[in-house]
């Protein structure tokens, strides 16, 4: 699907930014709808490009098979994607995690190129 550099990446300004202000746009929750997720992505000049895992870490299993029943690499699979990136593979993250939110806490690190994929309206 994506290069593991590119995983990585992707999620990077997702785990670092978006849980506060998914929190700040709606309020605290254990999971937010896809409808939430697009608005806060947009309403902060977030990238689209890798926001699969934008909605495979914030939403429930339930509400993201029905939201994406299309997407052939399914939820397991993005979250472990995730979670082998970030959480020691841990896959049962949640958005409540300390974690979340602070992204050098759970292995990303910094930038080895020193840019970033993601953020602006490049996309």
């Amino acid at each position: 699907m994506f290069s593991a550099m590119q995983k990585r990446r992707a999620f990077k300004p997702y785990a670092k930014d978006l849980p506060a202000l998914l929190r700040k746009d709606y309020g605290r929750s254990d999971y937010y709808t896809p409808a939430q997720i697009a608005k806060t992505l947009q309403r902060h000049n977030l990238s689209q490009k890798y926001a699969i895992f934008a909605y495979a870490a914030y939403m429930s299993k339930d509400a993201f098979r029905e939201s994406f029943p299309e997407n052939e690499a399914g939820y397991e699979s993005l979250r472990q994607e995730i979670a082998d990136g970030h959480f020691g593979g841990n896959a049962n993250f949640g958005v409540g995690d300390s974690g979340i939110g602070d992204f050098d806490s759970f292995g990303g690190g910094a930038d080895t190129d020193g840019g970033s994929d993601f953020g602006g309206s490049s996309d």
